[in-house]
């Protein structure tokens, strides 16, 4: 916080008080409740969410798992995934 007086010395002076407050951005993200429960039994007391998936992402390139799948298994996944996505949609317009 920072305080500015204006106006001199009196005691009739204005005074502002301006804060500056620096937030990161915040995204929110969906797990499944599998998911989550896995995340929450790595949380340790004085942790955040964030803070366990910094931790646990650590010196984790995504790079270094290029390639590992061949092409036809990864568009099978890719493929069961749309599809899996694909009912989801529906079952919450129906």
């Amino acid at each position: 916080m920072r305080i500015l007086n204006v106006g001199g010395d009196s005691d009739e002076s204005l005074i502002q008080y301006i804060y500056i407050h620096r937030n990161m951005g915040t995204k929110t993200v969906s797990l499944s409740d599998d998911a989550y429960e896995r995340l929450a039994a790595e949380k340790r007391e004085s942790e955040s969410f964030s803070d366990v998936v910094r931790r646990l992402t650590e010196g984790v390139d995504l790079s270094d798992f290029r390639g590992v799948l061949s092409d036809e298994t990864a568009d099978k996944i890719e493929e069961h995934v749309a599809q899996s996505r694909g009912s989801q949609v529906g079952a919450v317009n129906k």
